[in-house]
């Protein structure tokens, strides 16, 4: 399967590949999973760089697309290519570029997320590992076996649904199995999955090219050893079995989406204090204006206001004024 394979300069081998089994496709090879390789400059040099080949003779009948499924992930995280990913047919190279993200997301009360660290399949909680393990659980709990189009939980030996693979519409298995997946699609099962707290996103920019040119082919013959005696064969096998794959950031830099509480107890309470503050400031000046007006009102009955001396001069004028009393 994997003919060449280099990253970021350095010949890389078996022991850097994970095997996984997918229902759907197969044999998956998961790269960067055991010893974990790190890419500290952008551009497709310094990358991962593979040539594949998919032994298109080996396909069975049934399969309608020749080349690879290529998922982007971080690699503590189950892949899903049936879900996401994208196809590189055969005789191309595709050159893919990635953009990372990484989300941060708030639990309760302020967020609604799922702390989980492990899942079933013996990985990083996500999303679509929780939805793939609640149809499967459902499906297994009616049905009797698992729907072959959604991956198996780790370590299960249970058996798949034959009559899927068969393509049997008319036994009870393939309706039961039918009914779960319509009831999926239209949201009908209780299926409660949330986003994952913490979770990495790669977006990937995506250039196809024929690959390999025909100035090119001889040397891509000779580093694979194939026939280099019969040119035209050598160059249908390419067409027909070899791929060529890129994966490269596109930028060192990424994205960090974190949310946060906008608004806090502490920012509740500041604010009843400041409110408060304010209006009781207000209602108290008030009152001692009420309360020197009525004073004011009080008293003023109770002076007499005719002059009992007078002085007179240049500079000031004084009145003193004989009070009286009002009882």
């Amino acid at each position: 399967m994997v003919k060449q394979c280099n990253f970021a300069g350095a010949i890389c081998d078996v022991s850097d590949f994970k095997t996984l089994t997918n229902v759907q496709y197969g044999s998956c090879f998961s790269f960067n999973t055991k010893k974990l390789k790190t890419s500290k400059k952008p551009g497709q040099y310094e990358g991962l760089q593979l040539t594949l080949n998919v032994e298109q003779d080996l396909y069975i009948s049934s399969t309608p697309v020749a080349g690879v499924k290529v998922l982007v992930h971080d690699n503590a995280e189950m892949p899903f290519p049936e879900v996401g990913g994208i196809s590189v047919s055969v005789g191309n190279e595709a050159a893919v570029a990635l953009t990372k993200t990484k989300f941060s997301r708030l639990t309760a009360p302020h967020g609604d997320c799922e702390e989980e660290d492990i899942n079933e399949y013996g990985y990083m909680y996500s999303r679509t590992a929780c939805l793939s393990t609640c149809v499967q659980s459902s499906t297994y709990k009616d049905c009797g076996c698992y729907d072959p189009r959604f991956s198996l939980p780790g370590n299960n030996s249970a058996e798949v649904c034959s009559s899927v693979v068969d393509g049997d519409t008319s036994s009870s298995q393939y309706q039961c199995v039918d009914e779960k997946m319509t009831a999926y699609l239209a949201g009908m099962l209780s299926c409660i999955c949330k986003q994952a707290c913490e979770q990495t996103q790669y977006d990937v920019d995506v250039s196809l090219s024929k690959w390999p040119s025909v100035k090119f082919q001889s040397q891509v013959v000779a580093e694979l050893g194939l026939d280099t005696n019969d040119p035209e064969a050598s160059q249908q096998n390419l067409q027909k079995n070899y791929v060529s794959l890129r994966v490269f950031f596109k930028s060192t830099v990424h994205r960090e989406v974190t949310s946060q509480v906008a608004y806090t107890a502490w920012d509740v309470t500041a604010d009843i204090g400041g409110v408060s503050a304010l209006f009781w400031g207000v209602s108290i000046l008030t009152l001692v204006e009420f309360i020197e007006y009525i004073v004011t009102i009080v008293t003023i009955p109770c002076i007499d206001y005719k002059p009992d001396k007078v002085r007179n001069d240049a500079v000031t004028f004084l009145a003193v004024y004989r009070k009286r009393s009002c009882l």
